[in-house]
C-alpha cells in the first residue's frame, strides 16, 4: 500500500475541501492508497473535541487519518505552528512508512519541500494555488520590498525546486513555470479546480419554487456564490449590476455567502439597490437550489498578479449548472476560455462603458440561442474541461498510482 502524505491550508469544513479533496481522497483511498492527512482548521469552522473525534472515525474508516492544526491569524503564532508540522509531519512519515507526500498552497508546499531535503527517497508532489507572496503584496498587506514579503518569496522557491511533480491551475502559470530562470527538468501538469457535474445540475422544480417564493418568475437573476475580501470586487460587481439593472429594470442579484451578511447589506443599501437584491447564507444543497434559479453566475475577481495562477471554484459550478459567467479580466485561463467558447462574458474595465459593454454581450449571448440549448451547451463545457471525475481524478490516479 502506498501511504500519502496530504497536507493542505483548507479547513476539513470549507466549500474548497468538500468540493475536491472530500470527493477525490475517499475514492483514491479505496485504489491501494491510504492518506494521512493534515488541515488547517480555521475558527470559522471550529469543532468540538466531540465532533473532531467522530469525524477522525468516520475518515478512518474510508482510509484517511486525520491530523488537524490550528490556523492562527497572529503571524508569530502561524510561524510557531508551521515549524511544529514540519517535526510532526517527519513523526508521520515514520510512523506510516510515507513514501509520497502531496502538498496544497504556499504553506504546505514549504513544508513539503522541509520534508524533501530531510528525506530525499520522499516523492513530493506539489499542487501550486496563487503564490502567498503575491496575495499579500497585491493586498497591500505587505509591502513588496519588505523583509517579510522578500524571505516568503525565497520560501516559496523551495517547494517549486525541490518538488518531483507539479500541478498548476491554469496554463499561464504552466508556461511561467516552464520558462523560468529556475529552469525546470520536472513535470509541470495543469489540474483547474474541478466540481462533481454529476451534483451541480440544474433542477427546474428547484428553480420554479425559488422564483416563485422570492417573486422573481419574470426577472433576470444574476447571483453570486461567495465571501467579501481583498480578492473579490465586492463594489465593482455591484456597480456592474446597476448598470445592469439600468438598461434592464426587471433585473434582481443574488448574493449567498458564508461569511458577514452586513456587510453586503450595507453597501447595496448605499448604492440604492437593496429592493432589486436578497442576500443570504446557504447549504451546499441550498446553494444548488439558487444556482437553478438563477439566469448568469457573477464571478469578480480582482485582476492582479496573482491571478494568473486562479482557477475560481465557483465558475466550475456556474458552468455546470449551465449558467453564462460574468467575470473580471486576467482571471487565470478563465477570462480567456468564457470568451472563447461564449458561456459568459469579461468585464474589461470597471467603467460605464465596460459594463454596459459586458451587458450587450451578454443578452447578445442568450438570445443567440433558446434556454435549453444555451444551458446544455455550457454543461457540455464543464463536463468536458472541469469535471472532478473526468479530469481531476484521473490527473491524481495517474500520478499517485504511478
Amino acid at each position: 500500500m502506498n501511504n500519502v502524505l496530504y497536507i493542505s491550508s483548507w479547513s476539513l469544513g470549507s466549500a474548497n475541501f468538500l468540493a475536491e479533496e472530500f470527493y477525490c481522497l475517499p475514492r483514491l483511498a479505496n485504489q491501494d492508497l491510504r492518506f494521512i492527512l493534515i488541515t488547517t482548521e480555521h475558527p470559522h469552522f471550529k469543532l468540538s473535541g466531540l465532533q473532531k473525534a467522530q469525524r477522525k472515525k468516520e475518515l478512518e474508516a474510508k482510509g484517511i487519518i486525520w491530523r488537524p492544526v490550528n490556523y492562527y491569524k497572529n503571524n508569530f503564532l502561524s510561524i510557531l505552528v508551521s515549524i511544529g508540522t514540519i517535526f510532526a509531519a517527519i513523526y508521520l512519515v515514520k510512523k506510516y512508512k510515507i513514501n509520497t507526500v502531496f502538498t496544497r498552497s504556499s504553506v504546505p508546499g514549504i513544508i513539503g519541500a522541509v520534508l524533501k531535503v530531510l528525506m530525499r527517497k520522499l516523492k513530493f508532489i506539489h499542487r501550486d494555488d496563487a503564490s502567498l507572496y503575491a496575495e499579500y503584496v497585491d493586498s497591500g498587506y505587505w509591502k513588496k520590498e519588505s523583509l517579510v514579503a522578500k524571505l516568503l518569496a525565497r520560501l516559496e522557491r523551495l517547494y517549486i525546486r525541490n518538488a518531483d511533480l507539479i500541478l498548476v491551475l491554469t496554463r499561464k502559470l504552466q508556461e511561467k513555470y516552464k520558462n523560468s530562470c529556475l529552469r525546470l527538468n520536472r513535470p509541470v501538469l495543469l489540474l483547474p479546480c474541478c466540481v462533481d457535474t454529476n451534483r451541480f445540475i440544474f433542477d427546474a422544480a428547484k428553480r420554479k419554487e425559488l422564483r416563485t417564493k422570492y417573486a422573481l418568475e419574470n426577472r433576470f437573476v444574476y447571483i453570486y456564490a461567495g465571501k467579501w475580501g481583498k480578492s473579490y470586487c465586492v463594489y465593482e460587481m455591484l456597480e456592474f449590476f446597476k448598470e445592469a439593472l439600468a438598461l434592464n429594470s426587471d433585473s434582481s442579484i443574488v448574493i449567498l455567502t458564508p461569511g458577514d451578511m452586513n456587510q453586503f447589506v450595507q453597501l447595496l443599501s448605499k448604492m440604492e439597490i437593496s429592493a432589486n437584491s436578497i442576500v443570504s447564507s446557504a447549504t451546499r444543497e441550498e446553494v444548488r437550489g439558487w444556482l437553478s434559479a438563477a439566469d448568469a453566475g457573477l464571478s469578480f475577481l480582482r485582476p492582479v498578479n496573482a491571478a494568473i495562477a486562479r482557477s475560481p471554484l465557483k465558475n466550475a459550478e456556474y458552468l455546470s449548472m449551465g449558467l453564462p459567467v460574468v467575470s473580471t479580466s486576467n482571471i487565470g485561463d478563465d477570462s480567456d476560455f468564457i470568451q472563447q467558447n461564449r458561456i459568459g462574458v469579461v468585464v474589461k474595465n470597471f467603467t460605464t462603458q465596460g459594463y454596459q459593454e459586458a451587458c450587450e454581450e451578454l443578452n447578445s449571448i442568450i438570445k443567440s440561442e433558446s434556454e435549453e440549448a444555451l444551458r446544455f451547451r455550457i454543461r457540455n463545457t464543464a463536463i468536458k474541461y472541469r469535471d472532478i471525475e473526468g479530469v481531476e481524478m484521473k490527473i491524481l490516479k495517474d500520478v499517485l498510482l504511478n
